[in-house]
């Protein structure tokens, strides 16, 4: 059962390159062109986002493809199945909270900068 360790280690390492690939493939002159204010909206921006979100996802897909083949391993290893389903369970677990953190945390920042957004104005 040594191949689900090593395509486990595999998905994770190209599902890290997938995450950063938005930024590892952008050049300075598109940096540059996403910077630049237009009326309306800045088309290179709205693109570098859309890829952005399509390279996050696909890494993200594959890291935890990479995480289950591995925690398979352990659990075909060590024959402690319970492990993998008490894992899985636990990961949602942290997940699911990690989300409504998350959400919670940019409600109050968004709250605090408009704040500081009219405070600035007036």
């Amino acid at each position: 059962m040594r191949w689900l360790f090593g395509t486990g280690i595999a998905l994770d390492i190209s599902g890290a390159v997938m995450v950063l690939g938005a930024i590892l493939r952008a050049r300075s002159s598109d940096v540059a062109t996403e910077a630049v204010s237009y009326v309306g909206y800045n088309e290179a921006r709205l693109k570098a986002r859309v890829q952005e979100r399509q390279y996050a996802t696909a890494g993200a897909g594959l890291l935890v493809s990479g995480f289950l083949l591995q925690l398979a391993g352990y659990a075909w290893t060590f024959s402690s199945w319970w492990l993998m389903g008490y894992s899985v369970g636990l990961a949602a677990f942290v997940t699911l909270l990690t989300f409504r953190y998350a959400r919670r945390m940019s409600a109050r920042f968004s709250k605090r900068a408009d704040e500081l957004m009219r405070k600035a104005v007036e």
